[in-house]
């Protein structure tokens, strides 16, 4: 709204989530709860690990499809605690390797 307004030439947003009195979780409980529900979800592969600072999430790891690193931001952002998620997830599809072999021994 503000970036509409005449003469506006620059919006900078500075929020920051303030967590209601009695959600706060320390570091290494949030991590814990992380990745248990990454792992008892059961639709994020093993491997996908979550560290957490100042109640800021950071996923890590790899998965075959964009559909499984979307699941495993959802499953932490809902979490009690949870400030921001950072999805640092790499995507990488165990059958590329073969295709791209298959792919180069066509082209010679």
């Amino acid at each position: 709204m503000a970036a509409r307004a005449v003469g506006v030439r620059c919006v900078r947003n500075h929020l920051q989530v303030a967590l209601p009195p009695g959600d706060h979780r320390d570091d290494l409980t949030l991590a814990a709860m992380a990745n248990d529900a990454l792992t008892l979800g059961g639709v994020v592969p093993e491997g996908v690990e979550a560290t957490a600072k100042d109640g800021d999430i950071t996923l890590t790891g790899s998965v075959r499809t964009g559909t499984e690193r979307e699941a495993a931001e959802v499953m932490v952002a809902e979490l009690t605690g949870v400030r921001s998620v950072r999805n640092d997830i790499q995507i990488f599809d165990l059958q590329q390797p073969e295709r791209l072999a298959r792919d180069q021994s066509r082209d010679r």
